[in-house]
């Protein structure tokens, strides 16, 4: 048996190394700890799963896969062929759990796609204690058809899905890694659901990035890429908190929704964001939502750009690149706020909202780039 070892360095600095083979899964038994540990993590396939096997763990439901870990920290690793598959995936809250807990998920050329199953999102996200993702090889989650993801067809009259790519409702929280080596992933909503972040009418959670290579594609009836799905149920379409500190980051809105930020229409929410690091790109949607911010309607937000490559576009060349909101969008009273600082930021844009105080790095708005230093501000494109 042929074995290939991926080491992923954890929350604590501890090695963890888990041994994938390229014919079938190691499980020797560990000399080091208990099954779900770092060092022997639980192992799923998620191309040959059999209802009838019993599985330490999780649970298989014939169209998704729980994670039900008993305790805080535990460990999971799923391995995929790279072929598609319909299996969901969920991950259910520790029964019993600190404030420092944390799920350890570890994906590795898992290709889930819902396609025609309504509202069923491929990885989600239950409210609980903070899920740390590792991503190795390629990964793709999607719930159907997107004008713009090659990898995608709708068949006449297969159900709409509602859900989003990878499902981060309000309460839930994520963390995205990839190995040292590098690992991707694509996110894809249909409709009224998220790339990554909430489902229809439906605010997102906590949404960290740290390292990997994300495309992220929003639903096109108006969801962000990364953030809260379309509201036009009636509920929020924001809410959470996003944070990128590292690798390399793609993200496009639907409609009204921006790239990353708010979904479009629904009630009022607020929406965090902040980028220290990376590579990111972002792209609002084709009825004019923020490439980074806000929708085209009412969402508040705050935008902070520390450090990283910034390149916000539009959806198309009538459209401009947009920091905070869309010249378009509706009055609130939720706040709008935000900064570029940092001598080693770069921004490309358009147009940056006039809430936004821009103080450092270099900043290039339509066409016309400018060297800052920290503290001095410039006037708005």
């Amino acid at each position: 048996m042929t074995g290939a070892g991926i080491s992923h360095i954890g929350r604590n600095g501890k090695a963890c190394v888990y041994a994938l083979c390229l014919a079938d899964v190691c499980s020797a038994p560990s000399l080091f700890g208990e099954p779900g540990d770092a060092d022997q993590p639980f192992v799923i396939n998620i191309n040959a799963l059999d209802e009838n096997a019993y599985y330490e763990g999780f649970q298989f439901h014939g169209d998704h896969v729980e994670l039900t870990p008993a305790t805080e920290n535990m460990h999971y690793l799923i391995l995929g062929t790279g072929e598609k598959t319909n299996i969901a995936i969920r991950v259910a809250p520790p029964i019993s759990y600190g404030e420092d807990s944390m799920t350890h998920v570890m994906l590795s050329n898992v290709y889930v796609s819902t396609s025609g199953q309504a509202d069923l999102s491929p990885f989600l996200l239950e409210n609980g204690p903070p899920v740390y993702v590792t991503l190795a090889g390629s990964n793709a989650f999607i719930t159907g058809w997107h004008p713009i993801y090659s990898d995608t067809e709708k068949e006449y009259g297969e159900a709409y899905n509602h859900a989003a790519g990878i499902q981060v409702p309000a309460g839930a929280s994520v963390v995205f890694d990839a190995v040292p080596t590098g690992g991707s992933l694509a996110a894809v909503g249909e409709t009224t659901g998220s790339g990554i972040g909430g489902c229809d009418g439906q605010n997102c959670g906590a949404i960290t990035i740290v390292g990997g290579t994300i495309r992220a594609y929003g639903g096109t009836s108006g969801a962000a890429g990364i953030g809260g799905g379309a509201g036009y149920s009636g509920s929020g379409t924001g809410g959470g908190t996003i944070s990128i500190s590292g690798g390399d980051v793609t993200a496009f809105g639907g409609h009204g929704g921006a790239g990353i930020g708010c979904g479009e229409g629904g009630a009022e929410s607020m929406v965090d964001i902040s980028i220290s690091g990376g590579i990111v790109t972002a792209a609002g949607g084709s009825s004019g939502g923020a490439s980074i911010g806000g929708d085209n309607y009412k969402g508040g937000w705050t935008v902070n750009i520390s450090g990283g490559i910034v390149h916000a576009v539009g959806a198309h060349e009538q459209l401009p690149g947009i920091i905070g909101s869309p010249p378009r969008a509706t009055a609130t009273l939720l706040p709008r706020s935000g900064s570029i600082t940092g001598s080693n930021t770069v921004v490309i844009t358009d147009l940056i909202h006039s809430n936004i105080a821009c103080e450092g790095g270099l900043i290039a708005t339509n066409g016309r780039g400018r060297l800052l230093s920290d503290h001095v501000s410039i006037p708005h494109s």
